[in-house]
């Protein structure tokens, strides 16, 4: 085993037989340190070219389809309102409902009319203060899509790409999300 120390196939310090050491010499002493691979060991090892898992598939670039692409009136508007409709349309925004799934609030309760459970539904069809803003909505809605307040749900409003700007408005008059003094909106 002496001076071959190294060189035997099944011995750890096999492989450094085969690699150049640092210095470009011949490896193989078990006091060598092996070099780092390099990418263009894996090509070669591979066949050449670029490597498998790596880069782009496609000499096309990328292009986000148009049913992922942000609104107009949405990405037109302030970034504040903006903000307040993504997190109404994920049903992050600040809700009894999303608050107690947090573990934000003891319970989802509406803190402005104590309805049991204060969702985006009951914020945007059923909060009594907030009726004529919600005509003004559930009109729109209707002259857009054809769909009144009973026949649509909010998720699909908040999805509905015509109904943004509609929406918008009613985040912009309302505090629907929004963090209110004395409130307990987080």
């Amino acid at each position: 085993m002496g001076k071959d120390r190294g060189r035997e196939a099944g011995h750890p310090w096999g492989r450094v037989a085969e690699l150049p050491s640092a210095n470009g010499g011949p490896g193989g002493a078990p006091d060598t340190v092996p070099r780092q691979p390099q990418a263009g060991d894996f090509r070669e090892e591979v066949g050449g070219g670029t490597p498998v898992g790596w880069g782009r598939t496609s000499k096309k670039k990328y292009r986000m389809p148009n049913s992922q692409k942000p609104g107009g009136a949405v990405a037109n508007s302030s970034k504040r309102i903006a903000s307040r409709f993504y997190q109404v349309k994920t049903g992050h925004c600040l809700t009894g409902q999303y608050l107690n799934w947090t573990k934000n609030r003891p319970t989802p309760q509406c803190w402005w009319c104590r309805y049991r459970t204060q969702t985006r539904d009951h914020l945007s069809k059923e909060r009594p203060e907030w009726k004529p803003q919600q005509k003004i909505l559930w009109a729109e809605v209707k002259k857009e899509t054809g769909k009144g307040k009973d026949r649509c749900k909010v998720r699909d409003l908040l999805a509905d790409g015509r109904c943004s700007q509609a929406v918008l408005d009613f985040l912009l008059t309302t505090d629907v999300g929004r963090r209110v003094a004395g409130g307990g909106g987080g």
